[in-house]
């Protein structure tokens, strides 16, 4: 398979170009499907990342297994997922650059506000494979209170999330 943006020869079977993160399939007709087998964060410990400095409406979610980190803006609540390329779904996150479509991420997975106390708080939007805090699924439209540094799994998506 060739790149079509940069032009590479890409292994047969992946998903996204090594060298310039396009994504290689027709997200049009792509869902996310259920899998099976352990969804449980990897057993590779990884160094507690260091969070930057945040204002009030802000998080940072930084991606485990890159140690990536990105901001955003909570003014209003984000829905975390996948946004298709011809639709202008602006209140979705998207993580299909970060490896989401094979790490079984939705295209509406799980949606993160503040409550009316300013406490973050995290419920699962109808997703294939689930939203998991610590460990534990959100069942249903369970919302469930965050504390800074919890790892949240989107999936096998896994993610720390702080906030002042």
């Amino acid at each position: 398979m060739i790149c079509s943006r940069c032009g590479l020869h890409v292994p047969s079977g992946m998903t996204i170009c090594p060298n310039c993160g396009n994504l290689l399939i027709d997200e049009s007709t792509y869902d996310a499907r259920p899998f099976n087998g352990d969804i449980s964060p990897s057993t590779t410990p990884f160094p507690p990342p260091t969070p930057p400095q945040l204002d009030q409406t802000e998080i940072a979610m930084t991606i485990l297994g890159t140690g990536e980190t990105v901001v955003l803006s909570l003014a209003q609540p984000v829905t975390l997922g996948r946004r298709l390329a011809n639709t202008s779904l602006l209140e979705v996150f998207d993580l299909t650059s970060y490896g989401g479509i094979a790490l079984g991420v939705s295209r509406r997975h799980a949606q993160v506000f503040f409550d009316e106390h300013g406490v973050l708080c995290i419920r699962d939007v109808g997703s294939t494979n689930g939203t998991y805090i610590n460990g534990e699924r959100l069942e249903g439209d369970q919302i469930m209170r965050l504390i800074s540094g919890m790892v949240v799994m989107l999936g096998r998506f896994s993610i720390h999330l702080y906030y002042v």
